[in-house]
């Protein structure tokens, strides 16, 4: 995570967050995965759904990035606030690859989602 912090990042706003999903979290965001994934696809089987749980469920560590823009700095455009976020996420995957561990980085689309 230190690694993430030292991202290039015009302002200094450091607009990524991160939040490590452990324990019964797991399951509650496995949950809202698969519900995210329903709203887009209404006729979304139930076993369509358990699908997406499960891809949830293989993986031994899970951090979820996201980018908190803020708008009233005119100086540093959105873009380049998003952009931040995925230099530090690239700095977390090459960080943790560093020490040995596999990384994957995944959207898909329930990363989409509004809700």
């Amino acid at each position: 995570m230190e690694a993430a912090g030292r991202a290039p990042d015009h302002g200094r706003l450091k607009p990524w967050r991160f939040i490590a999903v452990d324990g019964a979290d797991r399951e509650t965001f496995a949950n809202a995965v698969a519900q995210a994934r329903r709203d887009q696809i209404p006729n979304f089987t139930d076993e369509q759904m358990e699908l997406e749980r499960e891809k949830i469920r293989r993986s031994p560590s899970i951090v979820v990035a996201g980018c908190v823009v803020r708008k009233d700095i005119p100086k540093v455009p959105e873009i380049e606030q998003v952009i931040a976020v995925g230099a530090a996420v690239e700095n977390l995957l090459l960080a943790r690859r560093d020490l040995g561990l596999s990384v994957m980085w995944k959207t898909g689309p329930a990363a989409y989602n509004a809700g």
